[in-house]
């Protein structure tokens, strides 16, 4: 279960892994992130490799849509995210 209360933290993001990675674009990994400072939304990345930039973002006023988009996209169920720590170089 996700466990994303970090709001007002730029140090955190949830991490949700495509099972299938998805066609055409091979995403693999998608990544929510919060906006508390400008839009006040979040933010949902889709990533070919979690090394490498964001294929795409999408903005989203609520976390619970964001999460919905994922799951009806990419498959990712709210269950399947995980919370991790962003360093510096990552922003």
């Amino acid at each position: 279960m996700y466990l994303f209360c970090h709001k007002g933290r730029s140090d955190m993001r949830l991490i949700g892994k495509v099972q299938a990675p998805s066609e055409p674009n091979g995403i693999t990994c998608l990544a929510i992130e919060d906006d508390p400072f400008d839009t006040k939304g979040y933010y949902l990345f889709g990533y070919l490799s979690l090394t490498e930039e964001s294929e795409f973002d999408f903005w989203f006023e609520t976390l619970v849509l964001a999460m919905q988009q994922a799951e009806i996209d990419w498959g990712v169920k709210p269950d399947d995210w995980q919370d991790e720590e962003i360093s510096g170089t990552e922003r």
